[in-house]
C-alpha cells in the first residue's frame, strides 16, 4: 500500500470523489466538487490517498489550521478493504508527514469503535441532531523528535 498526498494530475479524481462521498452527508456532485476545490485552495487542508495496485482504496482529509494539532475532516476506506488497517495507516502516515502532535476527529456511534481501536481517547459530546450520539476523538502522537 502506498500513501501520498492527493494530486489531481496523477490520481483518479472520480475514484477520490466516490470514496469521499461515503464520508459526506448528502454528497451531491456539486458538493463533492466544491469540497475538493476547497481542499486545493487551502494551504491548511490536505487530502492523502492510499493506493494498492494503482487503485485508490482509502482517503483522509486533514485540517491543519491549528498546527501542530490536526483535525480529520473526512476519512473513508473502500468497503472491500475495510478491517485491513487501511484507515489506521492513513491516520499514522498523515500525522507523521504533517508532523502533528495530536489529531482529532468528531464522529458518530458507527465509527467511534474504529477511532478507539486506532488509539484515540473518546468522549461523548452534545449532538445537534436529535437521537444521534456524537463523540470527540483525540490521539496524541509520540514524537521521535521530542526534545528533553
Amino acid at each position: 500500500m502506498l500513501i501520498e498526498e492527493f494530486d489531481r494530475s496523477r490520481h483518479n479524481l472520480g475514484n477520490v470523489k466516490e470514496l469521499l462521498a461515503m464520508a459526506v452527508g448528502n454528497p451531491t456532485p456539486e458538493k463533492m466538487e466544491q469540497l475538493l476545490d476547497d481542499y486545493y485552495a487551502s494551504d491548511d487542508r490536505t487530502i492523502f490517498v492510499a493506493t494498492q495496485s494503482g487503485k485508490i482504496i482509502g482517503v483522509i482529509g486533514v485540517d491543519c489550521t491549528d498546527k501542530p494539532h490536526g483535525f480529520i475532516t473526512h476519512i473513508t476506506v473502500s468497503p472491500d478493504m475495510r478491517k485491513q488497517d487501511v484507515g489506521r495507516h492513513l491516520i499514522n502516515h498523515t500525522t507523521a508527514i504533517l508532523e502533528l502532535s495530536d489529531i482529532r476527529a468528531e464522529t458518530d456511534q458507527d465509527a467511534v469503535g474504529f477511532y478507539r481501536s486506532c488509539g484515540f481517547e473518546t468522549e461523548e459530546i452534545e449532538s445537534q441532531y436529535s437521537g444521534v450520539r456524537r463523540f470527540r476523538c483525540v490521539k496524541s502522537i509520540k514524537s521521535h523528535h521530542a526534545k528533553d
